[in-house]
């Protein structure tokens, strides 16, 4: 752990547009940056996808699944497209709003996902 803490910034990663995104029954979460450990971010965002497991929210879309993971798929979406259209060294609005904050709380693995 302390190798990959050293490499990947810990849990205080440097950057800016990267989406830590984290199911809520994720085993990797553990591994995460989480809102409890870091300050919210704009440029840094997380978010915890309610009864999510890993990766849910990259499958393809299915009739079953849950609105909290539709939320997840039309934020993340929001989010790389605020990002995309900002100017070069923008400082990185945030796509979420405030309905969606207490749904997507939480992050991902200390990887770069966007």
């Amino acid at each position: 752990m302390a190798r990959s803490n050293l490499r990947t910034g810990g849990g205080s990663p440097e950057g800016s547009r990267v989406l830590f995104v984290n199911g809520e029954v994720d085993p990797w979460k553990a591994a995460s940056i989480l809102p409890v450990d870091t300050p919210p971010s704009h440029l840094l965002p997380t978010m915890e996808v309610r009864g999510a497991s890993h990766h849910q929210w990259t499958h393809p879309p299915q009739p079953t699944d849950s609105p909290e993971l539709l939320r997840a798929r039309e934020s993340i979406t929001r989010q790389v497209g605020v990002w995309l259209s900002e100017e070069p060294g923008g400082s990185g609005g945030s796509g979420f709003d405030e309905l969606e904050a207490h749904v997507l709380a939480s992050a991902h693995h200390r990887k770069i996902v966007a």
